[in-house]
């Protein structure tokens, strides 16, 4: 992976805690993402219990050759829009689908009852909160989303200007991968 585009990882190292590429020397770090050696991330990335999107868009990010890689962080910033808008689709079907299912359920209830009132209001109650349950759970799910987001969108913030703080402060005018 050419150094101009190392940044890419970032996502991983979001997902998983670490960088893409690992080894004990920089020169190792270098040989492997040269080689596009991503085994080791791609069991990082299975572990960390992501989506599967994610983690094929986060492979996306790490491909070896450049074309096969979005080609900036623009491209990638639409891309993780695209997915967390497919994810808030998603909750919003299945909670769609789930107050369906709870209504056919108390009118299935009801049919079978007649007037028992009390089986009704038990119904009710349950279905109720059942979809405060859901309701809550779709919020969590909103809130974890909105957060990776803003991680990964401040990462990808700071990741622009790193070329530039490097040629800065290093000596070697950037050209280096950091230790």
């Amino acid at each position: 992976m050419p150094t101009s585009s190392r940044w890419w990882s970032i996502l991983c190292e979001v997902l998983t805690g670490q960088p893409a590429f690992l080894g004990r020397t920089s020169g190792e770090i270098q040989r492997r993402a040269a080689l596009g050696d991503t085994a080791d991330a791609l069991r990082r990335l299975d572990a960390c219990g992501a989506d599967a999107d994610l983690i094929a868009l986060t492979l996306g990010c790490l491909a070896r050759e450049p074309e096969d890689r979005p080609g900036d962080a623009g491209v990638l910033a639409g891309r993780i829009t695209g997915y967390l808008a497919g994810v808030q689709d998603r909750l919003r079907n299945a909670e769609r689908q789930r107050a369906v299912a709870e209504a056919q359920a108390v009118e299935d209830a009801e049919a079978a009852v007649g007037s028992s009132s009390g089986l009704a209001a038990a119904l009710l109650a349950l279905t109720t909160m059942g979809a405060l349950g859901a309701s809550y759970y779709q919020k969590q799910r909103s809130d974890r989303a909105s957060t990776l987001a803003k991680v990964i969108g401040d990462g990808v913030d700071r990741s622009a200007t790193w070329p530039a703080r490097t040629r800065k402060t290093s000596p070697d005018g950037g050209r280096r991968w950091p230790p």
